[in-house]
């Protein structure tokens, strides 16, 4: 089953985490670990942004629009290639069953409180808010971004790859490991200087020993078109080593 939609006004936020401070992944994945010994670091992927349009191919006029946070690691699969283990998927209560029957994800309800739509970071700084039981608070201007905590991932377009170009995403699921295969055509990212108030809902997705180490980077991509496509359980149950979604 295929789904198409279109991610608009998204945030992304990257925190480098030591590797030593993770359990180890659901097999076949593999953390994709950079640097080297005591320095060596997975990144944490944060995507802040408004789900549009997605729709079903087989009922092109049902369609489902609804701000969403999503919250992911980056690993490798059995087959080497780069991937995310989503570690949380948040949307408001009223899309929940549609994020759940439309979207097949393992998304848990959340409060949200965006800018505009349509209105990309400029002079004037812009500020999100999402919320469980705890919070992210984060606001942005255009700009340079300062220098982040943790190793460099080289040039601009480097560090826009990097995260950009990663397929698919897996989470955890009752009957064991789930992908989505997505079809992404990755969108202009426009470089921003963001800052972080409250984390403490990255604390509750994943606690951490010593806490989250501070932002490393940032992006906005005003609009990138998806297809997603849900993969079966094809994978091996999963160990009790990562909380599932939510």
């Amino acid at each position: 089953m295929s789904i198409r939609t279109v991610a608009r006004d998204c945030l992304h936020l990257h925190w480098a985490v030591p590797r030593e401070r993770l359990p180890e992944p659901p097999a076949p994945l593999r953390w994709d670990v950079r640097g080297d010994g005591g320095d060596s670091v997975v990144f944490a992927s944060a995507l802040l942004f408004r789900m549009e349009r997605a729709r079903l191919r087989s009922l092109p006029f049902f369609k489902l629009s609804h701000p969403q946070f999503h919250l992911r690691l980056c690993t490798l699969d059995g087959d080497g290639s780069p991937s995310f283990y989503l570690l949380a998927a948040l949307t408001p209560t009223w899309a929940l069953p549609g994020a759940r029957l439309l979207e097949r994800q393992p998304a848990v309800t959340g409060s949200f409180d965006f800018p505009r739509p349509g209105h990309a970071p400029g002079e004037r700084a812009f500020h999100w808010s999402v919320r469980r039981r705890k919070c992210l608070e984060v606001s942005a201007r255009a700009g340079s971004p300062p220098a982040g905590s943790g190793p460099s991932l080289g040039t601009w377009e480097n560090l826009i790859s990097y995260f950009q170009r990663r397929d698919p995403v897996y989470f955890a699921a009752a009957e064991g490991l789930r992908k989505i295969e997505i079809g992404r055509r990755p969108g202009g990212a426009v470089p921003v200087a963001a800052e972080v108030g409250r984390q403490d809902l990255l604390g509750e997705c994943l606690e951490l020993a010593g806490g989250w180490p501070p932002l490393h980077s940032a992006f906005f991509c005003p609009e990138t078109p998806f297809v997603f496509v849900l993969g079966a359980a094809r994978e091996r149950a999963l160990p009790r080593q990562l909380p599932a979604p939510g």
